[in-house]
């Protein structure tokens, strides 16, 4: 998953990788270092939220356990 990242992006990417292997044989994760491009630490957080996003879309689908969101925790969020 190459350049920007929404939760909807990563949705498709993980469906379509279990056109081929079975869900549980799929690893979702980044293709991204985070930090050779200069990379906010901002951005690489919000990129990480919407892949467990995008996952949990598809974990619901399946019935599979979801993973807890802590972002969506004010006490977490990034300051303005």
């Amino acid at each position: 998953m190459s350049g920007s990242l929404s939760s909807r992006a990563a949705l498709r990417v993980i469906r379509k990788a279990l056109e081929y292997i079975p869900p549980e044989r799929l690893v979702v994760s980044t293709n991204c270092g985070f930090g050779r491009e200069g990379l906010s630490r901002r951005i690489a957080y919000y990129k990480c939220v919407a892949l467990v996003e995008g996952t949990n879309i598809v974990r619901r689908e399946l019935g599979a356990p979801q993973a807890r969101v802590r972002a969506n925790v004010p006490q977490l969020w990034f300051a303005s």
